[in-house]
């Protein structure tokens, strides 16, 4: 069914319309009694989809105050149904599933569990017997017999907690693994130890069955009993000269034979071919397979290679299918098997990704499991997936399906394609002194922090980088350098800096530099006056809170009390081309605190405020991996007691950064995180889980910068892997960007990202 028009109703109700009709679904309606008003700020960028959210509740805040989740939870509890002793959340609009009619009202083990969830809540804020006694029976409800009114369906001697009830049930993963951690949840708030034979079973259940959840390239939805195939073969040499005659797909006591000799096979039916690169059949009846090597020449539709075969309505009536090709090929080669994906494309197939083919006349036979061919799901539910068994992997001491949360997490990172990418230099960072002046708290120069990256990098002491050095060496390499960031350690405690600035500019080369602002007093104008391009100054918060960060009172006075003196000279030198900016480095000390900044700078001349998220490598990570790279070694960063990335409570960073988009807009300012993340999963992945990937597939750095630092030595970028590539005074910038170092670098991060690299901003 289509979904339109979510928004609140006339009684402030999350609904949506279908076909006319205005309905209610208690999944949603339990999420606003969790969140309140903000629940529909989960549809916010998606049209006409109904977004499975979860959140864990320790993150969340009081519901009792809020408006909206009050009414929610009173909709909830008018709106249930009685069920042997139980109580079942109905949903008041007719569906549809997998031939399975749904007429109002019909109730649902997410909803359900959802709704349990919201009880505890509660329970939780209020110690009010109602909800207790309500949640008592809705767990009844979940655990209560289909056949009885209730959610639960017996499957291989186990039992499930089913989503559509009724007739032909596909047992879906996703209402299952809520309905597990409601349950746990539930029983810790009654202390009802019948409880625990249901979590037990419903537990052991879905290990037998969590293989059928892994397709080898994504998570299945669910499990049903056929699947519509689509595969894509593809020569993996050119000029293999491969023939196919005929393609057979088996299962249990299914079997199917398609000839593609005639043209015939060319009819949409129950199965068949498509494809611009199926040649003509000779006399025998082969058809000979044109192009190959992964790509078509012409790139038709971005998808390579247009050989598809497909197959209605196979059966899943056991473990295994078998793919029998007959063909012919002139030596013994490989062809690559590819399944459709839906929206993700053709990707490999799952498990068994290529068929081997011997010399001459033949059939190759690829046995699969049936798992490989079931729907490939979105990329939202997913992730949605990954989230319920990181919860249960946190709930269930040794809960036995943790092994498929590092191929899931796999998977989700192979939706970001990665593109190939030539290495050329185009800019440069450079740290022109190991002077600062302040001790923040983030930073591993500040807390000198001297097993870092940084301080590895960064600090020599009393070196002060050679301007006409620089200049030469930049002029050396001439047109193709398109930037120069001055980055550190404090580029205004450089007297020469504006002589660097003004030298710089004149060949052409966008000038920026970062400043903690401790002598924007004497720099300001002689940097806009030598022409620099961009000025961004990192600014953590309103006043109290980035002088508590940066460890120096009265910094933000200092900092704004400049920008207003010389607002007429940073207007003027807009007008040709200078920008002016901060920098916020969002870490657990002042993320509730970003719509206070905007408020604090809303009269400014500042234009944009570039949040980062906090570029930090645990002790864990850090130790790992300079164990299995010791060349490439590296350091913790951001060790801080206070930077501890476990001090973001994920749902209050995402309503903190949404009042900070808000009020953005309402003053002008541009507000740009990096990297772009969106909603509570987002922030709950990238501060809680840094073993796993959030920005880019790739990191970009090696192929396009480098930094030079007050010694004249030379790195990737003051965060990166402590190695050493070379200095300035002895090599040129081209010398230094292509040299064995830095290739064997590009070679070793070319196709995954290592630990270390997934909280840098360089892949952000």
């Amino acid at each position: 069914m289509q979904f339109h028009d979510i928004r609140f109703d006339e009684n402030d109700i999350i609904s949506f319309r279908s076909d006319g009709q205005l309905c209610h679904n208690p999944f949603e309606v339990a999420l606003q009694a969790l969140l309140g008003k903000a629940v529909l700020e989960v549809y916010h960028n998606v049209d006409n989809m109904l977004i499975p959210r979860y959140y864990t509740l320790e993150d969340l805040d009081d519901p009792v105050q809020e408006p909206h989740a009050k009414k929610a939870m009173e909709w909830l509890i008018n709106h249930y149904q009685e069920a042997a002793g139980g109580i079942v959340f109905s949903y008041d609009y007719d569906g549809e599933y997998e031939g399975v009619r749904l007429n109002a009202p019909w109730h649902s083990a997410f909803g359900q569990a959802y709704s349990i969830l919201a009880l505890i809540q509660w329970w939780k804020y209020t110690n009010d017997e109602t909800y207790r006694t309500l949640l008592g029976k809705a767990v009844k409800g979940l655990v209560l017999p289909a056949k009885q009114g209730g959610c639960l369906v017996e499957i291989n001697e186990g039992i499930w907690f089913e989503e559509i009830i009724g007739e032909n049930m596909t047992h879906i993963f996703n209402a299952h693994l809520v309905s597990l951690i409601a349950l746990i949840k539930a029983r810790e708030v009654l202390a009802e130890e019948w409880i625990s034979g249901y979590i037990e079973n419903g537990l052991n259940t879905f290990y037998r069955l969590a293989p059928k959840m892994n397709t080898g390239v994504g998570s299945a939805y669910d499990i049903r009993s056929a699947y519509d195939l689509g595969i894509q073969l593809i020569p993996c040499e050119l000029g293999a000269e491969i023939a196919i005659k005929s393609i057979t797909v088996e299962s249990g006591d299914m079997k199917r034979t398609l000839d593609i000799g005639g043209m015939e096979a060319f009819e949409v039916r129950e199965e068949w071919i498509a494809g611009i690169d199926w040649g003509t059949a000779d006399e025998e009846g082969f058809r000979r397979i044109l192009n190959g090597n992964d790509r078509h020449p012409e790139n038709l539709n971005e998808v390579g290679q247009h050989t598809y075969t497909y197959f209605n309505r196979v059966k899943n009536s056991g473990n295994c299918f078998k793919i029998v090709v007959e063909y012919k090929a002139e030596r013994a080669t490989e062809l690559r098997v590819n399944r459709n994906c839906g929206v993700c494309g053709f990707l490999p197939m799952g498990y068994v990704d290529r068929i081997l083919l011997a010399k001459g006349k033949n059939k190759a036979i690829a046995i699969i499991p049936c798992v490989a061919i079931a729907p490939h799901i979105s990329q939202v539910y997913h992730r949605f997936h990954l989230q319920l068994l990181e919860e249960l992997n946190l709930l269930v001491q040794n809960f036995k399906a943790s092994y498929l949360l590092d191929k899931f997490r796999k998977y989700d990172e192979s939706y970001a394609s990665v593109p190939h990418v030539e290495a050329e230099l185009k800019g440069i960072a450079v740290s022109v002194n190991d002077q600062c002046g302040l001790f923040c708290k983030m930073c591993d120069l500040g807390i000198k922090n001297r097993e870092s990256s940084m301080f590895y990098h960064m600090k020599h002491e009393n070196q002060k980088l050679d301007p006409d050095l620089l200049i030469r060496r930049c002029k050396e390499y001439g047109s193709k350098l398109e930037v120069v960031q001055i980055v550190g350690t404090e580029p205004t405690l450089y007297p020469e800096l504006p002589y660097l600035v003004k030298e710089l500019r004149q060949c052409g080369i966008k000038v920026m530099v970062t400043t903690n602002g401790i002598n924007l007093r004497n720099q300001l104008v002689p940097l806009i006056e030598a022409g620099l391009s961009e000025l961004d100054i990192s600014i953590d918060g309103p006043e109290e809170v980035h002088d508590e960060i940066r460890g120096k009172k009265g910094l933000f006075a200092e900092i704004m009390e400049i920008l207003c003196r010389e607002k007429g000279r940073i207007r003027e030198a807009k007008k040709h081309g200078f920008s002016l900016n901060i920098g916020v480095a969002v870490t657990p000390m002042n993320y509730l605190y970003l719509e206070g900044l905007l408020e604090q700078i809303k009269d400014s001349e500042i234009e944009t405020v570039w949040c980062t998220h906090m570029n930090y490598i645990t002790a864990e990570v850090a130790a790992a991996h300079s164990k299995l790279h010791p060349y490439f070694s590296i350091g913790a960063s951001c060790t801080d007691k206070m930077m501890d990335p476990l001090k973001v409570n994920p749902w209050k960073m995402e309503k903190s950064m949404r009042s900070a988009r808000n009020k953005a807009k309402k003053t002008g300012k541009n507000f740009i995180c990096v990297p772009q993340l969106e909603n509570y999963l987002d922030y709950k992945n990238f501060y809680h889980f840094p073993q796993y990937s959030v920005g880019a597939a790739r990191c970009s750095a090696p192929y396009r910068t480098m930094q030079v630092n007050s010694d004249g030595s030379v790195c990737v970028m003051s965060r990166c892997y402590q190695f050493e590539i070379d200095n300035i005074k002895n090599k040129s910038l081209e010398e230094l960007f292509y040299s064995q170092p830095m290739a064997e670098l590009r070679s070793c991060v070319r196709e995954a990202l290592w630990d270390p690299c997934k909280r840098c901003c360089a892949i952000m």
